[in-house]
């Protein structure tokens, strides 16, 4: 009899880990509170990388993720939703120049695509850059890529469900049903109590919640008080006539294309001024200083204006690690941020834990129980 496994969260952490899961062969229910993506996918720069410093306690499993996705693109047949162009990025401050160059060097080292490039080499990739101000070399990562979340979704879940996934949508989770100590189902509100073997949370920044109705503490990092990392800002601009094929990094100002001429623009010092109910109407200042910006930096977007803008609230643990694992019997948490980087990755590591019944090493630093520790 095949193992049942229900996954709550239609993003793309558990689209991905509910597609892995029924290709081995599990009977997968896969359910959303609301529609696939609406969460933290739905607000994500999306850029695939392992390149960002941020990510140091977690590389590795940055580095699979990276590689996970081109294996996707692969099995999708280079699908146009997913972009490996690489990323390019430089500084104009000599300290944090330098301390580029040696993180080209650390990644070399481990055997992930990264070079410095000069001026002209730059020019040949990305002819519209403005280079004003560099210090030292730019960094390329030709590896990394960015994705378009929607329709990546949607190929995802079509695959999924030819897989033999059922998908629901509009089906909240408000208890989970018990035998003994162990997890055997889940209660939604339609009253409904729907048994498995095992419950797979994929529910982003809201697993703290749903894990509670468990009896489960897994701490979340809290959008309030402000400024808090969990906050994150979205810009995209009009269209442009500006080239740019690749994800940008310069002094913090993150820019890709977002297509039809758009650019999706981020910046983490503009994070640090926002709050989780900072108004979008009228745009804040913010926002408009990172089109100021992204103008500066890319010729043919100098009449680039703000099209909209959103803030998205990350699915970030207490710590800022992952947190991939057993929570209880029959109980299954992942959350991460950068989990659109990280999401095939995971998808393939759960499937190796639930259904070969294996510890796989790569997650061992990352198990929930590590704050069950910590509270105790």
């Amino acid at each position: 009899m095949p193992v049942r496994v229900i996954v709550v969260g239609a993003g793309i952490v558990g689209s991905c880990v509910a597609l892995r899961l029924a290709q081995g062969a599990a009977e997968v229910t896969l359910l959303d509170a609301s529609t696939p993506g609406a969460g933290t996918t739905g607000t994500s720069f999306a850029w695939i990388d392992a390149s960002h410093p941020a990510l140091d306690g977690y590389l590795d499993l940055n580095i699979a993720g990276v590689r996970a996705w081109h294996d996707v693109a692969a099995d999708f047949g280079d699908p146009d939703w997913l972009t490996i162009t690489g990323t390019l990025t430089w500084e104009s401050d000599p300290d944090r120049a330098a301390a580029l160059e040696a993180r080209i060097e650390e990644l070399a080292a481990r055997g992930f695509g990264a070079r410095a490039l000069d001026a002209g080499d730059v020019a040949e990739l990305e002819p519209d850059l403005r280079l004003d101000g560099l210090a030292g070399k730019v960094a390329y990562y030709p590896e990394e890529s960015f994705l378009f979340t929607r329709p990546a979704l949607a190929d995802l879940l079509a695959r999924a469900v030819d897989a033999g996934v059922s998908l629901r949508t509009g089906a909240t989770v408000t208890g989970f049903a018990t035998s003994g100590e162990a997890v055997t189902g889940v209660q939604l509100s339609t009253g409904e109590t729907l048994g498995a073997d095992a419950v797979v949370t994929c529910v982003g920044r809201w697993t703290e919640d749903v894990l509670r109705l468990a009896g489960v503490e897994l701490p979340m990092t809290a959008p309030e008080p402000a400024p808090s990392p969990a906050v994150g800002l979205l810009v995209l601009t009009t269209p442009t006539v500006a080239r740019l094929r690749r994800v940008v990094v310069v002094d913090g100002l993150m820019i890709r294309p977002d297509g039809a001429g758009r650019l999706l623009l981020h910046g983490d010092e503009q994070d640090a001024r926002m709050r989780a109910d900072t108004p979008m109407t009228p745009a804040p200042a913010e926002a408009l200083e990172l089109v100021e910006l992204a103008r500066g930096r890319l010729r043919g977007s100098e009449t680039a204006a703000l099209e909209s803008a959103r803030i998205g609230i990350r699915a970030l643990p207490a710590d800022h690690l992952p947190a991939v694992g057993w929570t209880r019997d029959g109980l299954y948490a992942v959350v991460s941020h950068s989990g659109v980087t990280i999401a095939p990755a995971l998808g393939e590591l759960v499937r190796e834990e639930l259904l070969e019944g294996e510890q796989v090493d790569a997650l061992e630093r990352f198990r929930p129980a590590r704050f069950e520790r910590a509270m105790t």
